[in-house]
């Protein structure tokens, strides 16, 4: 069976004899341009296979797409939900075998058999299980499941190999903003969907159906309607199963293989029909960041700055790593809440200084940077911050006059399953941020800094295990130093040269197409800022042609190794948890029931310590 990743919902499902498609939309945009797929993605319909069935699970814009249908084949069978409406107009647009399904009533379709699952949700709508000799799919669609469900799965097939699990809980999220109740982070139903989805003991779970953003106009509403990424997802579900391999992200042209008692297989941008379109990355920020004033110099901005380090590392960071260790108090949460604190200073002229502290671990530092894995966020005016670290003005400011705004989206692992936090319901006793409750009841006084402090700080690098996946993003990220670009350079001249030994030709198409999704993602659409960039940077029209067969090169060859960098990619996870091994060890792949060496495991092929 393989699975090809469509976007947003929309699958194609191959199986041994079947070529089902699943909530098609082929459409740019929706709702009159309203929404766009997040990430994007670019179809050449003419590869697509010739289908012999059709899925709709139910009458939502997003699934059952008009446009897209009217495309198809009239002759195909329909498989949809017993919603009369959206029966009746299947059968307005001429399709003439319209075979509505039941809930945990098997279809077979040949030797592929479908078994719609049922949801919890009022209106007509179905997950849907596939399962031929090679192995069996479960896809949630937007179906609410229980763990229920779950175990009349695993009584009926065994564990099942691969689920796309739900994830996404946009509608409180974007309807508690718009009914004046904030941006609510539905994490009840998000613990019941991923929690029912590891419950089936799958080989690989991925998070899929919420691939759409806003677009144009509407756009600034993004950052209130998309609570968790997919990234953030498959960490907590890594965490949850003990493996990296159990779970995965996936972009629209990914492939999943499933081959009778092997691990499914991900591969990368491998159809033919559907590839990624680079966009630019979602941010859930779901509160008003205009108000938060800062500082109006530079001069100001970097006196801010040092000071606040010095306050974080030597007074702060003491003073919690004594606090959460005495009973009952909200800091302890902290900890047994498994929160990782994301702060953000606004100093002023849209610059942020960005610091983290992951509760989880029991030595707990001070980390420069924005935490992937950040579940609690503080933002703080540093106009405010500098004024109480001055004594200008009280730390009550903070929790009286709105200067610093948090929100969070805490999912805790407790026992081996997903469970939400057990926070106050009282507003007033949620627990507020460290830094301003300690600035409120401690108090620091005016903090003088001399030189000697600053040489002192040490701040640790946040880790960055959920960094963005997009290929250009990897190949000529910022901020890196030169040993790190050299080995990069060294990557691009070596496939390069394994291209013109394997005789793969790189065409002067393809490197316009990579030179095109470069200035598109940079914003270098316009010929005269391309122009305009190019000398500014010092570089020729051939140096940056160049460069960008060089990427080509890379990831056509990335392309064509991909059934031998796959069987390595999970001993190189593996060995680069290390880096997490004293501060995040349930983080660590449990292999103490297999065969397997863990790593520091005598060779039995050296004869000494690797």
């Amino acid at each position: 069976m393989r699975v090809t990743i469509c976007g947003h919902a929309a699958l194609y499902i191959e199986t041994i004899d079947q070529r089902i498609l699943l909530d098609p939309c082929f459409a740019d945009e929706l709702v009159g341009g309203t929404l766009t797929y997040y990430p994007g993605r670019v179809f050449e319909l003419d590869k697509l296979p010739n289908l012999t069935a059709v899925v709709v699970t139910h009458g939502h814009f997003d699934h059952f797409h008009r446009q897209t249908l009217e495309k198809l084949s009239r002759e195909l069978p329909i498989i949809t939900a017993d919603e009369p409406e959206l029966v009746t107009q299947l059968h307005q647009m001429g399709f003439a075998d319209v075979r509505v399904c039941q809930p945990w009533g098997a279809i077979a379709l040949g030797e592929t058999h479908l078994l719609p699952t049922p949801s919890d949700h009022e209106e007509p709508e179905f997950g849907l299980v596939v399962r031929d000799a090679t192995g069996t799919f479960w896809h949630m669609a937007d179906a609410e499941v229980t763990v229920e469900i779950s175990d009349r799965l695993t009584q009926v097939y065994g564990a099942i190999d691969l689920i796309s699990t739900k994830y996404q809980p946009v509608v409180r999220a974007s309807m508690g903003y718009q009914h004046g109740m904030g941006a609510t982070f539905d994490r009840e139903g998000v613990v019941s969907w991923l929690e029912a989805a590891c419950a089936c003991n799958p080989r690989v779970i991925f998070p899929y159906a919420s691939g759409l953003c806003f677009s144009g106009r509407h756009a600034w509403f993004n950052r209130y309607a998309f609570p968790l990424s997919a990234e953030e997802t498959v960490s907590l579900l890594q965490r949850r199963l003990g493996s990296p391999e159990r779970a995965t992200t996936v972009r629209p042209g990914d492939v999943i293989e499933l081959q009778a008692g092997q691990h499914p297989q991900r591969h990368e941008q491998a159809a033919d029909f559907v590839k990624v379109k680079p966009s630019e990355a979602l941010r859930w920020e779901p509160v008003d960041l205009s108000t938060l004033m800062g500082l109006s110099t530079p001069e100001a901005r970097r006196s801010l700055q040092g000071k606040l380090e010095v306050l974080l590392t030597s007074k702060l960071l003491p003073w919690l790593r004594h606090i959460v260790k005495q009973p009952d108090t909200i800091w302890t949460k902290f900890s047994s809440e498994q929160v990782v604190w994301q702060l953000v200073i606004h100093t002023g002229d849209g610059e942020r200084l960005n610091y983290a502290i992951d509760f989880r671990s029991q030595d707990f530092a001070v980390m420069s940077g924005e935490h992937p894995e950040a579940n609690f966020f503080t933002h703080i005016a540093g106009q405010a911050l500098d004024e109480v670290m001055t004594d200008q003005k009280p730390g009550l400011i903070f929790w009286l006059a709105g200067e610093v705004r948090s929100y969070e989206k805490v999912i805790c692992i407790r026992n081996g399953r997903f469970e939400p936090p057990q926070w106050p319901n009282k507003p007033e006793d949620f627990p507020s941020d460290p830094l301003t409750y300690y600035l409120r009841r401690v108090g620091t006084g005016e903090i003088a800094v001399d030189q000697n402090d600053l040489d002192n700080i040490h701040l640790e690098k946040v880790p960055t295990s959920l960094e963005s996946t997009d290929d250009l993003q990897i190949l000529m990220r910022l901020g890196e130093n030169d040993r790190v670009i050299s080995k990069k350079v060294l990557l691009a001249y070596l496939a390069v040269k394994e291209a013109e030994r394997l005789g793969l030709n790189i065409s002067d198409a393809e490197i316009q197409a990579m030179s095109d999704s470069f200035r598109e993602q940079f914003d270098l659409q316009d010929s005269d800022a391309t122009e305009e960039w190019l000398k500014a940077a010092g570089l020729s029209l051939e140096a940056y042609s160049a460069v960008m067969r060089d990427f080509t090169a890379v990831l056509k060859l990335e392309q064509h190794y991909t059934s031998v960098i796959e069987p390595w990619l999970a001993n190189h996870r593996r060995v680069a948890t290390a880096r997490y091994a004293r501060s995040r060890p349930d983080s660590l792949n449990k292999v103490s029931s297999t065969n397997e060496k863990t790593p520091l495991q005598t060779s039995p092929l050296q004869g000494e310590r690797l």
